[in-house]
């Protein structure tokens, strides 16, 4: 069964990644919840687990609450360590993201529960209860929801679209004038055999936010090619893909950072003298305790064809030196 520690690993992961680090037993843990139950969905599979988390402070005291597939918790506040009060949806959807969908004081989830995308709104505050209307449809997996998501301001507006991970690729949808009366137009953006990760973000430096995923050459469970998709600034079109690396075994989580390196060169002329990665290796090896050893490999690829400067620092005549930030595509194997 998923842990819901599961939560505190991925928040902090890309935050600790790239700065000081701290060592584990320093870290808080506190257990939520120790009686988590199977998705159980009406008409199987029994097996199902729940891929879904997130965190937000839906009654506004100032901490995050969290939704982790069928159940939502609300935080006790002060250190955190009293009994979380935890209230299940009706059925055996799985909520992936807090999104405010009508801007009303309710929150508001997107759930899975395949073929069907779900928005969940809160029948009150604290969300002791929830409300639940079927928005879109989407392709089935394998293991019939989805493992990628996000929320993010794919087209510049005033809201942001929801991306969900399906059999064929990654799909997109914004939200309509009319949420409660409209269906969701769900539009495939980017073609995959993966419903693994999506990282996000302008790995171009052109201002928009393009995605980065897994693939295979041939349909099945294994994602052995991580690529990265261009967004064209629209999403009625498949966004053309790139090819960032062949040689990763299995890409299942993947994130975009951004990242300082140091560049340096002899004005008058295109000699690069040096490049400074700032951190050191780039190859992370993190093991996870829980019971029993776990290994994930995380490997983490700069991508060399994005080059927005940011800074130039003259250097009298002799060398000069550029301070980049460079898109990163973090991605776990394992």
């Amino acid at each position: 069964m998923r842990n819901i520690l599961t939560f505190v690993f991925y928040s902090l992961f890309s935050a600790i990644l790239f700065s000081q680090s701290i060592a584990t037993e320093q870290w808080t843990y506190i257990e939520l919840d120790n009686d988590r139950e199977m998705m159980n969905p009406p008409g199987g599979p029994d097996w199902l687990r729940s891929f879904g988390i997130d965190a937000a402070d839906i009654n506004r005291d100032g901490y995050k609450d969290i939704v982790c597939g069928k159940y939502f918790y609300l935080n006790p506040g002060e250190d955190m360590t009293d009994k979380w009060k935890r209230s299940e949806f009706r059925f055996a959807y799985d909520g992936y993201h807090f999104m405010d969908v009508d801007g009303d004081h309710l929150a508001d989830i997107i759930a899975e529960d395949l073929p069907n995308v779900i928005w969940l709104e809160a029948d009150d505050l604290n969300g002791s209860s929830w409300s639940a209307r079927v928005i879109g449809k989407i392709p089935p997996t394998g293991h019939k929801n989805g493992q990628g998501s996000g929320i993010a301001d794919i087209i510049p507006g005033a809201k942001k679209e929801i991306l969900l991970a399906a059999e064929g690729g990654i799909f997109c949808a914004a939200i309509p004038d009319n949420p409660s009366t409209t269906q969701w137009d769900f539009k495939k953006i980017a073609e995959s055999h993966s419903d693994e990760g999506i990282g996000i973000g302008d790995i171009d430096g052109d201002g928009d936010l393009d995605l980065a995923f897994g693939d295979s050459k041939e349909a099945g469970e294994k994602a052995e090619l991580l690529y990265w998709a261009e967004n064209p600034g629209n999403i009625d079109q498949l966004w053309a893909k790139h090819l960032v690396s062949n040689e990763v075994e299995v890409v299942d989580r993947v994130e975009i950072t951004m990242e300082t390196a140091r560049w340096s060169w002899y004005s008058g002329t295109n000699r690069m003298e040096n490049f400074s990665w700032p951190r050191s290796p780039i190859d992370l090896q993190i093991i996870l305790e829980n019971g029993n050893a776990l290994p994930y490999t995380h490997m983490v690829w700069i991508v060399k064809w994005s080059r927005p400067v940011r800074q130039v620092i003259p250097d009298g005549k002799g060398p000069m030196s550029r301070k980049d930030y460079l898109p990163v595509i973090l991605t776990e194997t394992g």
